[in-house]
């Protein structure tokens, strides 16, 4: 997960300061003019910066239209998906995760679950992965009478 708040960290660094690549090196950069928060403030110019400082910024710049953050972003967030889908399905293959089990085991492996409803005859558990995505992957366990019913990876 922190893998993905830095590269959104990185991209949203990029998208708001300007920082593009594009020719127009007068534009708008992420470093901090005195007394303005640069990332904010658009009319934050280069020629802003005192001259010892501008060939650092111009090369960081440059440094950042190089990577494609957009690729990055989500080859990183494929990855944790992976790797967390990965985890519970290990569980299930392995048979700590069946039908039957009673909740307190079900959290005793997956920890407290991040939604849950239901009433007092029948009652669901979620654990969702958290990320900027849109939809992302969940994981439900609906359980009856304190047992597991049913399981499995949903989007939400």
């Amino acid at each position: 997960m922190s893998r993905i708040v830095s590269v959104v960290s990185c991209v949203l660094f990029v998208l708001l300061s300007g920082c593009s690549g594009s020719s127009d090196a007068d534009r708008g950069v992420g470093a901090a003019a005195p007394g303005a928060d640069a990332v904010h403030d658009s009319s934050f110019r280069l020629a802003d910066l005192p001259e010892v400082d501008r060939p650092k910024v111009r090369k960081q710049r440059a440094r950042l239209a190089e990577h494609d953050f957009e690729e990055t972003f989500h080859r990183v967030y494929d990855e944790v998906v992976q790797d967390w889908t990965g985890a519970i399905d290990s569980l299930i293959e392995s048979g700590q995760i069946e039908i039957g089990m009673s909740q307190s085991e079900i959290l005793r492996l997956l920890g407290e679950p991040t939604g849950s409803g239901g009433d007092a005859d029948r009652q669901w558990l979620r654990w969702y992965l958290d990320s900027p995505m849109h939809v992302n992957p969940a994981f439900d366990v609906e359980l009856q009478g304190g047992k597991v019913t049913s399981f499995g990876f949903v989007t939400a």
